[in-house]
C-alpha cells in the first residue's frame, strides 16, 4: 500500500514537472516573441504571429512527439527570422555604402574642379609675368587687362561651381538624414496601428524606472478584436486601429507616449497625477468603445469596437520587478470574461 502510494505521489510530481516545463518553454517563446528586435516591421510581425500558433500548438500538445514538433518549428522559426533579419542589415548596410561612394564622388569632383582652375589661373600668371618683361607699355597694360579680366572669370566660374557642389552636399547630407530617420522611427513603430511598439515602451518604462520617477500606466484592451478581425478585412481593421489610436492620442494628450502592446492593448505612460491619470482612463474606455465607420473600396463599413482600460501608479522606490508584476496582473485582469 505504501509503495502504491509512492508511485501516485511521484506520477502527481512528474505531471506538476511537467506542467511547469511546458509552462515555461510557453513563456520563453512568448518572451522571444515580445522582444524580437524589429528591423523591418512587417517581418517582426509575422514572427510573432508564427510564434503566437506555436504557443496553441504547445497548450495543446498531449505526446512527447507532440512537444518534439513544437521544439523543432520553434527552431525553424528562429533560424528563418534571423536569416530574414541579416538580409535587411545586408541590404541596409549596402545602401550606406552607396551614399558613401555618392558622397566620395562629390568630393572627389569638387578636388577635379579646384585642380582645373588652379591650372588655369597659374598659366594667367604666366602670361603676366612675360608682360612684365616686355618694353611696349601698350603689350604689357593689354597684357595685364587680358589676365585680370579671365582671373576674375575663372574666380567667378570656381565661385559658381562650389555653390553648386555645395547645395548638392547638402542636398544628400538632407536625404541622408531622413531615410536614417526614417529607418530609426520605423525601428520602433508598430506596422499596422503607427504606435510606438513594444520594445520603444519597454525602453521608455526601463529610464522611468532607473530614474526612480513616478509615473501611471494606462493599459487599453480591446475585448473584440479577435471577432472583428474574423469579420473584416486587414486594410479595414488597420485603418480602425489608425482611428482609435488618433482618438487615444487625443484624449490622453499629444505629449503622452502611447505604444501597442500586443495585438489586442495599447499602453500610454501618464506622467502626472494618479487622480488625473484615472480620470483619463475612464473617458478613454468610455469614448473608444464606439462604432468607427472605415472606407474599403467605396464602401463604408461600421465597426463596433468594445474597450476596457485600467490604470497603474508607479510610486518611488518600487522594485523593478513587482512593477512588471503587476503591470501582467493589470493585463491579465483585463483579459478576463
Amino acid at each position: 500500500m505504501i509503495s502504491l502510494l509512492k508511485t501516485v505521489s511521484e506520477l502527481d510530481r512528474l505531471e506538476e514537472l511537467r506542467e511547469t516545463t511546458a509552462t515555461c518553454y510557453a513563456l520563453a517563446i512568448r518572451s522571444t516573441a515580445q522582444y524580437a528586435i524589429e528591423v523591418e516591421p512587417a517581418q517582426a510581425e509575422g514572427f510573432r504571429r508564427h510564434l503566437e500558433a506555436l504557443q496553441g500548438q504547445l497548450q495543446s500538445a498531449a505526446t512527447t512527439f507532440d512537444l518534439r514538433a513544437v521544439q523543432s518549428s520553434f527552431r525553424g522559426e528562429l533560424r528563418g527570422y534571423r536569416d530574414e533579419v541579416s538580409g535587411q542589415l545586408a541590404r541596409m548596410r549596402k545602401e550606406m555604402e552607396a551614399a558613401t561612394a555618392a558622397l566620395q564622388t562629390l568630393a572627389n569632383s569638387v578636388i577635379a574642379s579646384g585642380a582645373d582652375h588652379e591650372a588655369e589661373v597659374k598659366q594667367h600668371l604666366v602670361e603676366l609675368d612675360a608682360a612684365s618683361r616686355c618694353n611696349d607699355i601698350e603689350s604689357i597694360l593689354a597684357g595685364i587687362r587680358r589676365c585680370s579680366t579671365a582671373i576674375a572669370v575663372s574666380i567667378e566660374e570656381m565661385r559658381r561651381s562650389h555653390q553648386f557642389l555645395i547645395v548638392q552636399l547638402h542636398d544628400e547630407i538632407r536625404v541622408l538624414h531622413q531615410e536614417i530617420e526614417n529607418e530609426r522611427r520605423s525601428f520602433f513603430t508598430d506596422p499596422v496601428s503607427g504606435a510606438w511598439n513594444r520594445q520603444k515602451i519597454d525602453a521608455r518604462i526601463q529610464d522611468l524606472l532607473q530614474l526612480n520617477d513616478s509615473f501611471s500606466v494606462l493599459l487599453v484592451r480591446f475585448r473584440n478584436s479577435k471577432w472583428l478581425a474574423s469579420q473584416h478585412s486587414a486594410a479595414v481593421i488597420r485603418q480602425t486601429l489608425q482611428a482609435m489610436l488618433l482618438r487615444f492620442q487625443g484624449l490622453a494628450g499629444e505629449e503622452v507616449m502611447i505604444g501597442r502592446w500586443n495585438d489586442d492593448e495599447f499602453i500610454a505612460i501618464l506622467e502626472t497625477q494618479p487622480v488625473d491619470a484615472l480620470a483619463i482612463s475612464r473617458d478613454v474606455a468610455r469614448k473608444l468603445s464606439t462604432t468607427y465607420t472605415i472606407q474599403e473600396g467605396g464602401v463604408s463599413q461600421n465597426v463596433n469596437v468594445q474597450a476596457t482600460s485600467g490604470v497603474m501608479e508607479r510610486r518611488v522606490g518600487t522594485d523593478h520587478a513587482a512593477f512588471h508584476e503587476k503591470l501582467t496582473e493589470l493585463s491579465d485582469t483585463l483579459s478576463g470574461p
